[in-house]
């Protein structure tokens, strides 16, 4: 995945210890996500700002909010406020009502520096990193009402991917599994990243998986890195042990339901209809599909 972090670092000390020993795990941890927003697009107008996530409390002084007046880059200071909504989001929220059509950028020095996809730029004065998103104000609101969220589930197959296991970060497992991916209405497409999911298996139960030791996975965000996806897996007879607190789903049936949150409005979630999956591994898989990897 491309937010795997220094990924399972094998130490071999051939010369010193025995081969069995010659493993260990070492990971950069990582405390700030940043913005849970796409890099350039629309805000609903009814947000007033967007999302950050981070295992640890946002501080104001690692944000800015800037008001775009003209084409020629010219900008504006704006105030902001910072509202903790749970489980490691927080609301950037602008004081002042914003309008359709205006544009802001935001900017913060709290982000995961080894997530690639992220823009990043420097400032020519401080030297200070930065991670920036643009947004434009929607005409439209995004109205907790009209979420009706569905589920896709994809088809069961049966491949190899990998969890999390104890000195060397990760191990292959053969499982069957299913991707996932929440369809929102057509009225609502573009506004995905501005929402938080959470899968949740038999109603109640959160499905957070990881795919390494060093795996670090945003608040209100998968494992599968896109936001509205997930990927639901049981390993098949014989799999070796995870031997971590990775979450597994046995062999079998389960009742999946994805909760939909729009935070910058209401605590409301919306839930996509409970679907049923029969999670069974295949005695025909092609041993040469399997023979690469799957990772989500």
């Amino acid at each position: 995945m491309k937010r795997a972090l220094l990924l399972a670092s094998l130490v071999a000390l051939a010369a010193l210890v025995a081969p069995s020993a010659a493993q260990a795990c070492s990971c950069a941890w990582v405390q700030a996500a940043g913005f849970l927003a796409p890099q350039d697009g629309l805000m609903p107008l009814n947000a007033q700002g967007i999302l950050w996530g981070g295992s640890r409390k946002l501080d104001p002084a690692q944000v800015q909010v800037l008001r775009l007046t003209d084409a020629k880059g010219g900008a504006q200071p704006v105030p902001f406020t910072l509202h903790e909504v749970g489980g490691g989001v927080t609301h950037v929220r602008l004081q002042d009502k914003v309008a359709p059509g205006e544009r802001y950028r935001f900017r913060t020095r709290a982000f995961n520096a080894f997530d690639k996809s992220l823009q990043i730029e420097v400032d020519p004065v401080t030297q200070e990193t930065w991670q920036v998103v643009t947004f434009t104000v929607s005409p439209k609101p995004l109205l907790i009402e009209s979420l009706k969220p569905t589920l896709e589930v994809g088809p069961v197959e049966t491949l190899m991917l990998s969890e999390p296991m104890g000195a060397s970060c990760a191990h292959q497992v053969l499982a069957a599994q299913s991707r996932l991916r929440v369809v929102l209405p057509a009225e609502l497409v573009g506004f995905e990243q501005h929402l938080i999911y959470a899968t949740l298996i038999d109603g109640k139960t959160p499905w957070s998986p990881r795919s390494s030791l060093c795996d670090f996975v945003p608040p209100g965000r998968t494992w599968t890195d896109v936001p509205g996806t997930d990927l639901v897996y049981a390993p098949c007879q014989g799999a070796p042990s995870a031997r971590t607190a990775q979450q597994r789903l046995p062999e079998g049936a389960a009742h999946l339901v994805v909760q939909v949150l729009f935070p910058q409005v209401s605590p409301k979630a919306a839930l996509t209809p409970k679907t049923k999956i029969e999670l069974k591994c295949s005695s025909n898989s092609d041993k040469k599909q399997l023979e690469k990897p799957q990772n989500p």
